[in-house]
């Protein structure tokens, strides 16, 4: 379920209050795992950016570990994402984040 900006209930908690707990709770959840990528219709996804943008780091470091194995969220088409995602992390300072996008798709 989304809202008027297609933003998950996942992707506002990454937004709005950068509660590791709560995205768990949310994630782990049967059918969970599809927050993760859930894309909106300009096809983002938002859950990472978000929790990056708002300068969030241990929701970007929870969001990241548990959307990288979701193997075709950054694929070779969606590479846009991992950029800005980069972008993002670089301007936040989540540099461990921002260096594991760097040296998985480098």
């Amino acid at each position: 379920m989304q809202d008027n900006s297609d933003y998950t209930a996942l992707a506002l908690a990454a937004d709005l209050t950068g509660n590791v707990k709560v995205a768990n709770c949310m994630v782990e959840r049967k059918g969970g795992r599809e927050l993760l990528t859930m894309k909106t219709k300009h096809k983002e996804i938002p859950v990472l950016l978000l929790s990056a943008a708002k300068r969030h780091k241990q929701m970007t470091q929870y969001l990241h570990r548990k959307t990288k194995t979701k193997l075709d969220a950054f694929n070779q088409e969606n590479s846009h994402h991992a950029v800005l995602l980069l972008t993002r992390c670089i301007t936040a300072e989540i540099f461990d984040v921002a260096l594991n996008l760097e040296a998985t798709y480098s």
